[in-house]
């Protein structure tokens, strides 16, 4: 089981850890995006000590398969992006960041 942080305080997010937590205990946890870049915090912030780190490697289809199911939600592009380019281009900018920063989406189990 994987569930977002929270990071964007969305109820929806909250709300599903809360639950996840509740019903599985120590389960795994990533980054939310598009929040973890729009609010441009450090995601280790959220991880409790002593944490175990998974790093997958995301790969040009799982990427590709990643925006499309974003641009699925079209009632919520216009609230992050201009337009689903912009969403794209955006996950490529933080696939780099994930990269280059060593943060990125990594899964914590706790």
């Amino acid at each position: 089981v994987a569930v977002p942080l929270g990071i964007g305080s969305h109820r929806d997010h909250t709300v599903l850890r809360a639950v996840a937590e509740q019903l599985f205990g120590e389960i795994w946890h990533y980054p939310d995006f598009p929040y973890v870049m729009q609010k441009q915090v450090n995601p280790t912030s959220f991880i409790k000590e002593g944490a175990l780190t998974l790093k997958p490697h995301f790969s040009g289809q799982s990427l590709q398969a990643w925006k499309d199911a974003i641009a699925c939600h079209r009632s919520q592009l216009p609230v992050f992006w201009k337009n689903a380019k912009e969403m794209r281009t955006s996950i490529d900018q933080y696939a780099d960041i994930i990269q280059k920063q060593n943060f990125g989406t990594l899964l914590w189990k706790f």
